[in-house]
């Protein structure tokens, strides 16, 4: 069985707004990926008795990374409706803002990581495991092409 859970409870948008504090959005994480995350695997565990039905809690990727294109991040977050005030008119003021969105997106897959693997140590069954979303850095363009700025 394949559980996940936290981010809907969050919202992408609190997420992603660069109004959103760091404080605010780790409480939150710590809240929806861990506590709730605790009390929904012991439910299940509950409902779920057979020792063959193993439950996996899969972690997320990041929504936005430091690879991401700073203009599309804009795009994205104006379809979201969050927009960067009509004051920051300033190229430079924009791409702030959309840095600090894809901060939050870090963030919020850092904790929320570690949230959801403590809430399934937490559980103590062996039948309840932790699946990492692999990210890795790429070193060398799948298309084997110099220059790619999507890998260097």
């Amino acid at each position: 069985m394949i559980v996940d859970g936290g981010i809907n409870d969050i919202g992408v948008t609190t997420i992603l707004s660069p109004l959103t504090s760091n404080k605010y959005l780790q409480n939150v994480t710590r809240r929806y990926c861990h506590d709730d995350m605790l009390f929904l695997l012991t439910q299940v565990l509950a409902r779920y008795q057979s020792a063959s039905t193993t439950i996996v809690v899969t972690s997320y990727f990041p929504v936005l990374s430091t690879k991401s294109d700073r203009g599309r991040v804009l795009t994205f977050l104006h379809g979201l409706g969050i927009a960067p005030p009509p004051h920051l008119q300033a190229d430079a003021a924009r791409r702030a803002f959309a840095f600090r969105s894809i901060e939050l997106a870090l963030l919020f897959w850092h904790e929320s990581r570690a949230r959801l693997q403590s809430a399934v140590h937490d559980v103590g069954s062996d039948r309840v495991v932790f699946a990492d979303v692999p990210i890795r850095r790429r070193t060398r363009c799948s298309r084997n092409t110099r220059g790619c700025s999507t890998c260097t």
